[in-house]
């Protein structure tokens, strides 16, 4: 159900479970369908990406979004951010499991009205963190 109501098309959902001790190292995303060669791909502005998160933070877990850190998230905060150009980690240091949903899709106008909102929400509440999807 959350997935159909960020009104993203197509979109590609998955849990990632990390485990304590496990972690994926600093890199950049590649998502596109067939691109004739990895400049394209990079260029990709029609596809969008978000992290749900899907049970309370816990000491030990982050993920590392450019230079920002996040951390102290609730279960249902959202992080938007811009695969295209933006280097990314995470890592399990705490001593519980961390599940993230992951999902990536088109955007739409619904998505991209939904993204507003939230970070106008953020604005006003200042709990949680966006990074730009547009």
């Amino acid at each position: 159900k959350i997935v159909s109501e960020l009104g993203m098309a197509d979109p590609y959902a998955q849990i990632i479970h990390q485990k304590p001790g496990e972690m994926f190292t600093l890199h950049m995303d590649v998502i596109a369908c067939d691109p004739r060669s990895m400049d394209e791909a990079n260029k990709d502005e029609t596809n969008v990406r978000m992290f749900v998160a899907l049970e309370d933070w816990c000491w030990g877990q982050y993920l590392l979004m450019g230079n920002f850190h996040w951390t102290n998230w609730k279960a249902g905060d959202t992080l938007w951010f811009r695969w295209q150009d933006l280097p990314h980690a995470s890592a399990n240091a705490g001593h519980k499991p961390r599940s993230m949903l992951k999902i990536t899709g088109k955007k739409t106008k619904k998505c991209l009205l939904l993204y507003h909102r939230i970070r106008l929400h953020n604005r006003q509440a200042q709990s949680n963190i966006n990074i730009r999807a547009d």
